[in-house]
């Protein structure tokens, strides 16, 4: 918990937030975050509703506050309902997730009343109806319950890799290093048409060519933390065993990972295009922002691989739970490029604006 300059932090981070965003304090919380909380020095969490939906944590000298955004977790937990859905009916799960994501930017572009309201016919035309079941619920209860400790534990990786000082930290970031030097001349075909890419980025992270390179490895060993952490607790809050443990969590950091690279990609793509929205100005299409690409490989194509790597050594897990284990995350993949073809896709961006417009 932060002790000194609280008042004076919190005053700098609200003002920050008003520029960025609309938002409201939450009175909700998250009471096993704030149990966890209780033993850390110099973080804590501010739990808000905005129009952005996102996660972060900002940092005020030695000190950082995690910014928990309920409303994401709220389109996470709506996401998640539909793909179980969609599984149990045994149908696509695309046209449930473009309806979330619809509603999600009809949310966000309020205020840009034509724009908000095509949004909103897309998710109420084509909304999947939900069979729920207790099954559901606590399927989904549980997937969050891991989400939420391993995107904490994300968030107090980046700030333990700012001290310096963390052993686990130093021994992900070494592991992380001597898996790419390990796989930097492979050909990555297991990535498909992100191989090439795959590729360049892994030879600029080794060699830390910008700021970005950085980051996307920060991002990584952010990750590696939080797994390690996640089991752990994981596993001693529900007393089961390890690699159950290991499995739901692996399972956790997939959905939560995955959601996640398709929210910031499609949520880019939309933001690209804020000031023709705005001002009713004639769209022009935009290339892709590759970094978007390239943080979704290393950390949900070669991060993930390398995350069962991680809990293999740290775990001593032998090669047939290893295996298990691989093939466990494969059975609940969840795909979600026909999402991100449609809605981050910049000439659909186009057609919408000109179509919610003209």
């Amino acid at each position: 918990m932060i002790k000194k300059n609280r008042q004076k932090i919190y005053s700098e981070l609200k003002t920050s937030l008003q520029r960025e965003r609309v938002f409201n304090e939450s009175r909700q919380r998250e009471s096993i975050l704030d149990k966890i909380l209780k033993n850390l020095e110099n973080l804590d969490i501010y739990y808000i509703f905005s129009n952005k939906a996102s996660n972060n944590i900002r940092f005020f000298g030695e000190d950082a506050v995690i910014i928990w955004d309920m409303k994401y977790w709220q389109y996470f937990e709506e996401y998640l309902m539909q793909v179980y859905n969609c599984r149990k009916l045994n149908i696509s799960n695309v046209q449930g997730i473009i309806c979330v994501i619809s509603g999600f930017l009809s949310e966000k572009y309020k205020n840009i009343n034509n724009i908000s309201l095509f949004l909103g016919q897309i998710k109420s035309t084509f909304q999947v109806k939900l069979k729920y079941s207790q099954e559901y619920y606590k399927e989904v209860y549980n997937i969050m319950y891991i989400s939420k400790l391993f995107s904490f534990f994300h968030e107090v990786g980046h700030l333990e890799y700012y001290k310096k000082n963390n052993i686990e930290i130093k021994a992900c970031q070494e592991l992380a290093l001597t898996l790419f030097n390990a796989i930097k001349d492979n050909k990555l075909n297991y990535l498909g048409v992100w191989a090439e890419l795959g590729q360049q980025t892994i030879s600029s992270i080794l060699f830390k060519k910008s700021e970005v390179e950085k980051a996307m490895l920060e991002e990584l060993i952010a990750d590696m933390y939080a797994i390690i952490n996640t089991v752990k607790l994981y596993k001693k809050l529900r007393n089961t065993n390890e690699f159950q443990a290991i499995c739901n969590c692996m399972i956790g950091e997939e959905y939560i990972s995955t959601f996640q690279n398709m929210f910031t990609a499609i949520n880019k793509a939309w933001d690209a295009h804020y000031v023709e929205m705005k001002f009713g100005l004639p769209v022009k299409t935009r290339a892709a922002d590759t970094y978007i690409n390239e943080l979704a490989i290393i950390r949900n194509g070669i991060g993930s691989l390398m995350l069962v790597f991680v809990v293999k050594k740290i775990f001593h897990l032998d090669n047939v739970h290893c295996n298990l284990l691989l093939e466990y995350i494969d059975k609940n993949h969840i795909d979600n490029e026909g999402v991100i073809s449609c809605l981050a896709d910049d000439e659909f961006i186009c057609t919408a604006v000109e179509e919610a417009f003209y």
